[in-house]
């Protein structure tokens, strides 16, 4: 397998997983993902074989979220054990 190659299937699986992660976050958490990114090693392409990956963002909760009184969850996190 060429470079080439491999960086094209390493950006549609890195554009995937992070389909899967907005479509996760949004329905779990009844937000809006404005925007996701790799950050960490990945992000910054000094990685290894067994990096987790990283990924932060950007949310907007809906409408009727903001007009209530009751506090909402300000960080989403999530860690993989």
């Amino acid at each position: 397998m060429n470079a080439l190659l491999s960086v094209e299937i390493r950006e549609d699986l890195k554009a995937s997983l992070l389909k899967f992660v907005q479509h996760e976050i949004e329905e779990k958490y009844s937000v809006k993902v404005l925007f996701l990114a790799e950050t960490g090693s990945r992000g910054y392409h000094t990685h290894t074989r067994e990096s987790d990956m990283d990924v932060k963002g950007f949310y907007v909760y809906k409408e009727q979220d903001y007009i209530q009184v009751v506090d909402k969850t300000k960080i989403i996190s999530k860690t993989k054990k």
